[in-house]
């Protein structure tokens, strides 16, 4: 499907079968470091699940990861960068890794093309409900920071998210987790504590929580920088 915003097309496709998919949305304004880091540890945690001495019939090729950039952000200001840029330079970044790391890729446009038809805000929930829908069979694991995890039920239909996903938990800089069991819980979520169960769901509404190398890069901070002249190249992706 494609549709044209400005002078650029947005597109989105369906990726080939995969068994697990796991998402990762934002607004990427601008594409950092930090984002960078989160995504390569995401994948060499699951693929020592898949090559472990513990794992299923789950493989590499049946996993897949879906960028969402954002277009027009519900509870924060307008990305100052053009929708379409962003999605290009997850594109220009992220590529040839994944093609190395021989798992599917996809910087999926669609809430860019929801906001340029109806000038709608990004909801996560009505994107999780259309890739529900487009393939049912698919295990989808939302990556969510744990910002926007102390902050869920601010989020659109929140209760419903344990019903088109399932969560992957990421600690941030400078943000506490207390109690993350007892918060997935209230949400609505099964709590998972093993990593290796997260090759073994078969369902939606589980949460798992995975501790990364931090990387203490904002993307608010760089915005800032670059307003009053200071150099942050050695903070973009």
């Amino acid at each position: 499907m494609e549709r044209i915003s400005g002078n650029r097309p947005l597109k989105t496709e369906r990726l080939v079968s995969v068994a697990l998919e796991f998402i990762y949305g934002g607004s990427f304004d601008p594409l950092h470091k930090g984002h960078v880091n989160l995504v390569k540890e995401v994948i060499r945690y699951v693929k020592e699940l898949t090559e472990g001495e513990s794992a299923t019939n789950i493989s590499n090729d049946s996993i897949a990861f879906r960028f969402l950039p954002c277009a027009t952000p519900a509870l924060k200001k307008a990305s100052e960068s053009v929708f379409v840029d962003r999605s290009e330079k997850l594109k220009e970044i992220f590529t040839d890794y994944f093609l190395e790391q021989k798992i599917e890729m996809q910087v999926d446009e669609r809430e860019g093309l929801r906001s340029a038809e109806h000038g709608n805000k990004s909801y996560t929930i009505d994107s999780l409900k259309e890739l529900k829908s487009e393939n049912s069979s698919t295990l989808h694991f939302l990556i969510i920071g744990a910002d926007n995890f102390n902050s869920l039920n601010c989020w659109k239909n929140y209760r419903e998210l344990p019903d088109y996903c399932n969560l992957l938990v990421i600690n941030r800089p400078k943000e506490s987790l207390n109690d993350w069991m007892s918060l997935a819980k209230n949400y609505g979520f099964e709590v998972k504590q093993k990593s290796n169960q997260l090759l073994e769901t078969e369902t939606t509404g589980s949460c798992f929580y995975l501790e990364i190398a931090e990387v203490d890069i904002s993307s608010t901070e760089i915005r800032k920088k670059i307003k009053v002249n200071q150099s942050v190249e050695n903070w973009l992706a």
